[in-house]
């Protein structure tokens, strides 16, 4: 199926705010620390950090943190969630 039509689960906290200042993060990447650094591993995999979310709405999130959007447009139908790509803001 599309990308909007599939669940996915998305961190809250997302993977890249967790481990990017990491030495497994700086040496290879989130792959790297997935592999490597069993804290990082455990950081990205707790329960209480992912939530389902509409594929299309995840990606497009990215990495972006969670905040408020002024004058914020309806870009995604009846569902109440906005991405600012400027500010990097969801």
């Amino acid at each position: 199926p599309k990308r909007g039509e599939r669940l996915e689960w998305e961190h809250v906290v997302s993977a890249w705010e967790i481990g990017h200042q990491r030495q497994c993060w700086q040496n290879g990447g989130r792959r790297n620390c997935e592999k490597n650094d069993p804290e990082f591993s455990k950081m990205v995999s707790d329960l209480h950090n992912l939530v389902p979310s509409v594929g299309e709405l995840n990606g497009d999130r990215s990495n972006f943190r969670f905040g408020m959007i002024p004058n914020e447009p309806r870009a995604y139908g009846q569902c109440d969630f906005e991405v600012d790509f400027k500010d990097r803001r969801a």
